[in-house]
């Protein structure tokens, strides 16, 4: 028979520990909140033995009273939060007060701390429940909090820490986030006496950028200004600037960086058709919403949110990074040489904002009354500075599959079938209510497969949305009475095929269907490699492809177009 009994008060402190910390890099993350909490504009961190041996962070913020001092060792003692009702209206990194408690159970913690130069304040040295110095203190205003010899009473947890080197990356790391968080202030870090990065503190998300990363970063991004977008401010990555991982990507709601599903939903909206699949931008993104919108306590790291309105933040942030993408997006061209060059194509008119009455700023992307709050495309009447005739001339093709073109700042290449695949893709997306499709003369049949006829069944509504109008004629036999305009002049029973054949091979949920049937519907409909174009049509592509709002790109994110501006000629042919 089991005998319930209570866990003694070194256990309990252990438990509490493993839930708060579980390496140097969360010690680190623990003590800077609170530094920045006290108001600090300066922190110095330093380690040594990855952050096993030591880790000392130093502030010049307001300081804690020596009178409350010994209080802070104690479980759940915080000054952040008075009443019940102060956790739905959390405007602090910390505010569990279990963060010192935690660190002092499995470590030896030091604190030394003043309220102000010239006053007199306190220092204390803990381990567990038992205090081994005491004394008053003189010195600088801030705080200076100094652990050694982390998990040496706990080597089970100890065990299971990697080598010095990674977990020198992860303190790296989470200090790298919290100075993105707050490029208002100064941070440094030292590992074994060397400045491993260092940020100014001038208060610009860029400069904290260049800091953290290097300036070439920048190069590669469009920022999202902060007067534009009223509570969505950052730096998104330029389409064809993405990489193989999620590392440059970070979210900040109220300057906490957080992880959440929602944002990265978002992120990835905004990105659709225009990056191959596997690749991730760039993203460094601070949002700004009532204390109250959004729930912090859900989990002891304070990593986790979770959004009263996840419907309303996603469509704000999603619009507002693809807004910034049409109307500041730039065009990349081939790297050629050591530089690549970049040529701005369009910057389409602003949508206007609109007031709100909910506490969120203005939403940045909203239409005029009565508008429904989606993406509007492009005047598809309105020419795109750069691309329409006769500033760009087509001359001729290269093996049938690129179009090469002339302007008067360089020379274009141009993938006739992935540019035409975004115009028809654009296409589709501006279809009103009724599709465009273009009724057969006569009705024409396609056999399919057991699995393709299933299919078909099961996706009828979708396939009438695109325009094609099929009708069961028995077995796994189908009429086809009518095709989408866009692929008017292709085969339709091929093309019919060929869009079953290939929805049949990718795995989509059937929230994502109808979108990844447009994909197909615009890739088969659309010009190949290999047609062979006359002028006037090369030059009607090139027009086409200028109105598109995401033009430098088919859907599938491969690039349409590349440019080599002259400098880059001069360069390979040795004129410079």
């Amino acid at each position: 028979m089991s005998v319930i009994r209570q866990l003694p008060d070194d256990v309990r402190g252990k438990i509490a520990a493993g839930e708060v910390i579980e390496r140097p890099a969360s010690v680190v993350k623990e003590l800077v909140e609170n530094s920045l909490d006290a108001g600090a504009t300066d922190i110095r961190i330093a380690i040594r033995g990855g952050g096993c041996e030591l880790i000392r962070v130093l502030d010049n913020g307001g300081g804690i009273d020596p009178e409350e001092l010994p209080l802070a060792f104690s479980p759940h003692a915080t000054s952040k939060l008075r009443v019940e009702d102060d956790l739905l209206n959390v405007r602090t990194l910390g505010f569990r007060g279990e963060a010192l408690a935690s660190i002092a159970a499995v470590a030896e913690l030091s604190i030394v701390s003043s309220t102000g130069p010239g006053e007199t304040g306190r220092a204390i040295v803990r381990h567990g429940d038992e205090i081994l110095r005491d004394e008053p203190y003189g010195g600088p205003g801030g705080t200076e909090v100094t652990v050694s010899r982390l998990f040496a009473n706990f080597p089970v947890r100890l065990e299971f820490l990697k080598s010095e080197r990674t977990e020198l990356f992860r303190v790296m790391d989470i200090t790298q986030h919290l100075a993105l968080g707050h490029p208002h202030v100064r941070f440094t870090l030292s590992s074994d006496d060397r400045v491993s990065f260092q940020t100014t503190g001038g208060g610009s998300l860029r400069d904290a950028l260049v800091g953290v990363y290097d300036a070439r970063l920048i190069d590669d991004t469009i920022e999202i200004p902060p007067d534009e977008f009223m509570g969505i401010h950052g730096f998104i990555g330029q389409p064809g600037k993405d990489r193989p991982n999620r590392r440059h990507i970070a979210f900040f709601v109220n300057r906490r960086w957080v992880t959440n599903r929602t944002l990265l939903g978002a992120l990835t909206e905004a990105y659709r058709g225009m990056m191959p699949s596997g690749r991730h931008p760039i993203a460094i993104i601070h949002l700004t919403v009532p204390p109250d919108s959004v729930d912090v306590n859900i989990h002891p790291t304070k990593t986790e949110i979770r959004f009263r309105e996840d419907g309303l933040i996603f469509g704000r942030v999603s619009k507002a990074i693809k807004r910034t993408l049409i109307e500041r997006g730039d065009y990349v061209a081939v790297e050629t040489g050591p530089e690549a060059v970049v040529d701005s194509f369009f910057v389409p008119s602003r949508m206007p904002t609109q007031p709100r009455h909910d506490g969120f700023p203005p939403d940045p992307v909203a239409g005029p009354p009565g508008d429904n709050g989606d993406f509007a495309p492009a005047d598809p009447d309105k020419p795109v500075e750069g691309l329409q005739s006769p500033t760009i001339r087509p001359l001729g093709q290269i093996g049938s599959t690129y179009v090469v073109a002339t302007g008067p700042d360089g020379l274009y290449l141009v993938d006739q079938h992935a540019a035409h695949e975004r115009v028809t893709y654009e296409r589709l997306l501006r279809q009103d209510q009724a599709p465009d499709l273009q009724p057969l003369l006569a009705p024409l049949t396609a056999d399919l497969a057991s699995d393709a006829s299933a299919w078909v069944a099961d996706n009828l509504e979708r396939l009438g949305e695109l325009g094609f109008d099929v009708e069961h004629f028995g077995d796994n036999t189908w009429l086809i009475r009518a095709v989408p305009v866009v692929g008017a002049d292709r085969d339709p029973q091929a093309l019919f095929a060929e869009i079953v054949a290939e929805m049949l091979e990718v795995a989509v949920s059937r929230a994502g269907m109808a979108e990844r049937l447009r994909w197909s519907v615009a890739c088969h409909s659309s010009i190949r490699a290999g047609d062979r174009l006359s002028i006037p049509e090369m030059q009607a592509l090139l027009d086409e492809l200028a109105r598109c709002d995401l033009g430098r790109t088919c859907p599938h994110g491969r690039p349409t177009i590349l440019k080599f501006t002259r400098e880059m000629l001069d360069r390979q042919f040795g004129r410079t």
